[in-house]
């Protein structure tokens, strides 16, 4: 069974979980009009939430470089 992707709990605070697992990425404000990122630690992807639309959006992690060109990992 598959957990909500997006809950409201009783302080006004909006409950945002991975759609892949199920697991809680992180808790916002209800109040707040700017997009929450946050990481999800088993997929290893950046979970978008739109706090206009109440929509989630999967990205990938992006590739650190630095300006000699060495990747971090």
């Amino acid at each position: 069974m598959r957990r909500k992707e997006v809950s409201m709990i009783s302080d006004n605070k909006i409950r945002v979980y991975c759609p892949e697992f199920g697991r809680l990425v992180g808790k916002c404000d209800s109040k707040s009009h700017i997009d929450k990122t946050y990481k999800c630690k088993k997929c290893n992807r950046m979970i978008v939430y739109h706090t206009d639309t109440g929509k989630q959006e999967i990205k990938d992690v992006p590739k650190r470089t630095c300006s000699s060109g060495m990747i971090f990992i």
